[in-house]
């Protein structure tokens, strides 16, 4: 007697013809669960309530959950929060968003609202040199300010900032033991971030013993944009310009005075040591913001690889830049490592800070086609490339994980690997091709897009999705759709119920006669349908359908029909996973059905 059971549910194999695949495997898996091989509804869809289509998301290509607000972009960036633990100032750091704009950075006190928020540009500017206006010294019997004329100072008695006298002209030359000094300056934000040094500024015939007043010149560049609130000054130490320099003071800028008052003696100094000489701010057009777990953030432009200083996303160092053979399409991390897709071969990155990183270049031609593609999963970096998904582990090597389950002709035809959008969720690869929403893990391809039943019991399919979300700290995945936000693997409160397919293998047993089918598993809620369905030669003989309880756990009669293929359908409806099926089997007799 005939008999075919499937103990197993995996996903589709598209590249296997339909009467040579697994028995475990599937001709179609639309809008189900198959985590531990068991069949079941997948969970359902929710819409976020408190979003205007209109005034804040329509179609965003970015969206990023900010505690209780949801923040839109209309181009398609990385948006990461700070690699800092506690950043008191709440801040999340946006790439930029064409090549002739800069990153930017928002923080808590700007987010307000639903929308795009106000931020300012990442990285600062260095000040322009200086200008040492004055320098006053005072001796036993008065206050005298030396006013700078060219590098000649003029001693003229201090009497008020309107009204002062010329005494006379001090020529270095006839003093003895004086000190040649250097001097720059830096800006600082609200945020206490510190820009590179202005270029120094050498003052000579300095006393040891002058206490000095140094008047700071302001330029005028638009210090709003950067969040620019402060100055500050440093003093070399000894009369070189390769030298250490010490803090000397601040001033604030747009304050009512531009003065700094300061011991001139390198005895006295006990300020800290200038530490942001190569704090270079971020490159025009730096894309693919991406943290990596020793708190360093990289980005690209063009070929070219960047990385901030540790926990210091403003300051990307030009020695720490790293250029590639190809154009760079996007990155992504896993630990200290950072894989970098190109056009051409990936690139594995490594070091435990900044200063050492080393690059490998993988000697792999898989171009990445899709930036947005680019997902980090627990110990691979998946992408798209012309030939399929493509996994770069964490020791260099690299797979198509897709070549035994979907052909680089169908790959290229039905999935339209360019516009591949992508992220990651409980283990899965998620991606939105070609209007539809797959999940790829070891079982195989699972069709996840939406299929609901509304009001009217009519099918519906939401099938134009823009971007994900996907709250780590929660494990919540968010998919803006074509009219709004949704979250995803939703249980509760769904509002439509949900449709489920799996089909099995083809198979062909030729002049055969079937009589009995069952479905072993366990009711999770008796409500929604269950349903199977026999196809004999291609033919639908009977459909099988009513409530989980009268469906699981017992014989369901066949017309006797005698047939060379065979095929079964298994279909689910609920709001939530109403079943849990184990295996399912389709005999010619009861006593088969029975062994």
């Amino acid at each position: 007697m005939a008999k075919f059971q499937i103990n197993t549910f995996g996903g589709m194999i598209p590249i296997i013809p339909d009467d040579r695949l697994q028995d475990s495997n599937s001709t179609i898996a639309k809008n189900v669960n198959l985590n531990n091989g068991f069949l079941k509804l997948c969970n359902g869809f929710k819409s976020v309530n408190n979003i205007d289509y209109e005034k804040e998301y329509k179609n965003a290509k970015t969206i990023y959950k900010y505690n209780d607000f949801w923040l839109f972009w209309s181009q398609a960036l990385k948006v990461i929060g700070s690699p800092l633990q506690a950043d008191k100032y709440g801040r999340i750091y946006i790439s930029a968003k064409s090549d002739e704009e800069y990153p930017r950075v928002t923080c808590k006190d700007w987010i307000t609202s639903n929308g795009e928020p106000k931020t300012k540009v990442l990285g600062l500017p260095s000040p322009p040199e200086i200008k040492i206006e004055s320098i006053k010294y005072v001796n036993d019997t008065n206050e005298t300010e030396l006013l700078i004329i060219g590098d000649k100072i003029t001693d003229y008695v201090y009497q008020s900032e309107l009204a002062l006298k010329t005494l006379a002209l001090v020529d270095s030359d006839t003093i003895e033991d004086d000190l040649t000094h250097y001097y720059v300056a830096t800006y600082v934000t609200e945020w206490g971030e510190e820009s590179q040094p202005s270029d120094p500024v050498q003052m000579e015939t300095v006393l040891p013993t002058w206490s000095s007043r140094l008047r700071v010149n302001y330029y005028n560049i638009s210090l709003s944009a950067y969040g620019i609130t402060k100055m500050r000054i440093y003093r070399s130490v000894t009369s070189t310009e390769q030298a250490e320099f010490l803090y000397i003071g601040e001033v604030e800028i747009n304050s009512d005075t531009s003065f700094i008052h300061f011991n001139d003696s390198s005895y006295n100094l006990g300020g800290t040591t200038l530490s942001t000489e190569n704090y270079d701010r971020p490159a025009k057009g730096l894309k693919g913001l991406t943290q990596m777990a020793n708190g360093v953030v990289a980005g690209y432009f063009g070929r070219t690889v960047c990385f901030s200083e540790p926990y210091i996303p403003y300051a990307f160092p030009i020695e720490y830049q790293i250029n590639t053979e190809d154009n760079v399409v996007g990155l992504a991390s896993m630990g200290t490592n950072l894989v970098v897709c190109t056009q051409g071969t990936p690139y594995l990155f490594q070091g435990t800070t900044s200063s050492t990183m080393t690059n490998a270049r993988i000697p792999v031609q898989q171009a990445c086609l899709s930036s947005r593609s680019i997902v980090a999963l627990d110990n691979v970096v998946i992408y798209a490339s012309p030939d399929g998904l493509v996994g770069v582990s964490s020791n260099g090597s690299v797979d198509v994980m897709t070549k035994e389950i979907i052909s680089r002709e169908q790959w290229q035809l039905q999935f339209k690997p360019e516009s591949i959008i992508a992220t990651y969720y409980d283990g899965n690869y998620i991606f939105y091709a070609n209007q539809k929403l797959y999940m790829f893990n070891t079982n195989g391809l699972i069709d996840i897009t939406p299929r609901y039943l509304n009001d009217e019991d009519i099918e519906i399919s939401e099938n134009n999705i823009f971007s994900f979300y996907w709250d780590k700290l929660k494990d919540v995945l968010y998919i803006g759709a074509y009219n709004n936000v949704y979250k995803f693997d939703v249980i509760k409160d769904v509002l439509f119920k949900s449709i489920g397919e799996w089909q099995s293998r083809l198979y062909r047993l030729p002049n055969t006669s079937f009589t009995v089918a069952k479905l072993v598993g366990k009711v999770l809620e008796d409500a929604g349908e269950v349903a199977i369905t026999v196809y004999c030669n291609g033919i639908e003989i009977i459909k099988h359908q009513g409530l989980p309880n009268r469906m699981l756990n017992r014989a369901l009669r066949l017309p006797v029909r005698r047939g060379d293929e065979w095929q079964l359908k298994i279909t689910m409806i609920n709001e939530r996973p109403n079943v849990e099926i184990t295996s399912c089997c389709v005999c010619g007799s009861m006593q088969e059905l029975n062994k």
